[in-house]
């Protein structure tokens, strides 16, 4: 497996269960590739780890039919990754289970992002939609592929 890949996959994985020390929701947490499959009580999330989103078919493809599935995606902070949220946004907006991680663990400012598309559509107004996104996607320090490989 890639390392970029890995070290993405294994930085979600310690996340996810940072963020279970309170609610304890978390049953268990299976590694399967590319994916976490992560049961809670109520509920099972998928997590698909895509290091740099070129687009979002992939992600499309998953959710079609499958409107309740809850799914989490989680890319690294790039000009690539957020120009691939803007490009399908208007399809992602569709889904109200769906969550996008941007992260950049190395970022000396926040280390990520998160936007629910779908939350996001229904207060915000669709004139100052990029402007508002990009204020967010600013929040972190973006990165590049190469940036990450020379850090791992």
């Amino acid at each position: 497996m890639d390392n970029v890949l890995e070290f993405l996959r294994d930085w979600t994985r310690e996340f996810i269960k940072s963020k279970n020390v309170m609610t304890k929701s978390i049953l268990s947490m299976d590694n399967s590739g590319t994916e976490l499959v992560v049961k809670h009580k109520d509920r099972e999330q998928r997590v698909m780890i895509i290091p740099f989103m070129n687009s979002y078919y992939e992600v499309l493809k998953e959710l079609a039919g499958n409107e309740a599935m809850y799914l989490t995606v989680v890319t690294f902070n790039s000009d690539k990754s957020f120009k691939a949220l803007l490009e399908s946004w208007k399809e992602l907006v569709k889904f109200k289970n769906l969550n996008i991680y941007f992260a950049n663990p190395f970022s000396m400012t926040d280390k990520k992002w998160i936007i629910y598309p779908h939350v996001h559509a229904k207060i915000c107004d669709e004139d100052s939609l990029e402007l508002g996104l990009k204020s967010m996607f600013e929040t972190v320090e973006k990165t590049t592929e190469e940036e990450i490989k020379s850090k791992l």
